[in-house]
């Protein structure tokens, strides 16, 4: 958009040196020259500035070596850095921004992201409480921080943000299967979590995991020869799926037909 209000100046700057070639022809060797000058040096920032355009975190770098005392760029890499693995970095930019005393509700988010990656579960719930405070309908937030609580074996409170989650995002339904799913098989409500399970292979989500945690479910439902379908099924589809082989054996049966 910035680029549309620079339209009206340099029309009238065309504008004007066109007059200024049709008024003066004893000028014209001069204005092409300058003209010439001009345009080099323009080609030569717009080269230096399209590599600032060659990913998001090379754009936000640039712009934080220009304003590094704003926090919102630091928010933007961090996040973009998150997503991409880079969690060090990442956990870098969104501790900046909080030393800045930024209190966005995507820095908070990013920040429970990264100490879930880092395996610190419970510093990711807190810092997921923190940003919702700031945005209590952040339906993301309440998304993640349901899978730090179920890392954190806090079943109820996992099914809670998935109920607030669903409710905010009610076209992605689908994806609430799995997690429900594990947070009812923390509590031990098997046939709830079976059916949930069911839910997500029917709808493509994490197919692998849960079959063989709908096969869990039917084992403590004494379902053994459903179990060993779900089982043998998922081995089918991962072969060296560790947990799925050594339940078999259990079982003491093959691990492929």
């Amino acid at each position: 958009m910035t680029y549309l209000a620079y339209v009206g100046p340099f029309f009238l700057l065309a504008t004007g040196i066109g007059t200024l070639f049709e008024r003066h022809r004893a000028m014209r060797p001069i204005l092409a020259s300058g003209l010439g000058l001009v345009m080099a040096v323009l080609f030569v920032l717009t080269t230096r500035q399209v590599a600032t355009w060659r990913d998001s975190e090379a754009l936000w770098t640039n712009v934080i070596r220009n304003f590094p005392q704003c926090e919102v760029p630091y928010i933007s890499r961090g996040n973009g850095r998150g997503e991409v693995g880079k969690i060090q970095g990442a956990m870098e930019d969104l501790q900046a921004a909080l030393r800045l005393g930024s209190q966005r509700a995507d820095m908070y988010d990013g920040l429970g992201n990264v100490y879930a990656s880092i395996g610190k579960p419970d510093s990711a719930v807190l810092m997921f409480d923190l940003a919702l405070k700031v945005n209590p309908n952040a339906s993301r937030t309440y998304y993640n921080r349901a899978i730090a609580n179920l890392r954190v074996t806090r079943p109820r409170d996992a099914l809670a943000d998935l109920e607030k989650a669903q409710e905010l995002m009610p076209l992605q339904a689908a994806t609430f299967h799995f997690p429900r799913g594990n947070a009812y098989m923390q509590l031990g409500m098997y046939p709830e979590a079976e059916a949930e399970f069911t839910r997500a292979i029917e709808a493509g989500q994490l197919v692998t995991d849960a079959l063989y945690n709908r096969g869990v479910c039917r084992l403590h439902r004494n379902n053994a020869a459903a179990a060993l379908a779900d089982f043998r099924e998922t081995i089918r589809l991962d072969p060296n799926y560790a947990l799925a082989i050594e339940q078999l054996r259990a079982m003491g049966a093959a691990t492929a037909k």
